[in-house]
């Protein structure tokens, strides 16, 4: 019983996916949409965001790689008696489309 409720707890995080697209512009005037998410979101995934946003089909006009700061992981080795620091860019997506 002990691992079946393991198995269920397990399985249950495994199937939630947390939604990183948003909406961060409209333009009315050019009847078009911006959304930006994670490295991780695939082109398809926008996609499916925009025919909903749209109400319909949505044609991609351009997407953009925005690097938006910076995130630092610092890794001790207790061994050699030293630290490191990596710091990389944290980057974003931003997919503008086209409400026909």
């Amino acid at each position: 019983m002990k691992y079946l409720c393991v198995f269920f707890v397990f399985f249950i995080t495994s199937c939630i996916h947390f939604q990183t697209i948003k909406v961060i512009g409209f333009d009315k005037e050019k009847n078009t949409v911006t959304f930006m998410g994670e490295e991780w979101d695939t082109k398809e995934e926008y996609q499916k965001e925009a025919d909903i946003y749209c109400k319909k089909k949505a044609s991609l006009i351009k997407m953009i790689r925005v690097a938006e700061g910076t995130k630092t992981t610092v890794e001790s080795d207790k061994n050699n008696n030293s630290t490191s620091a990596k710091t990389v860019p944290i980057i974003r997506y931003q997919y503008t489309f086209k409400c026909e």
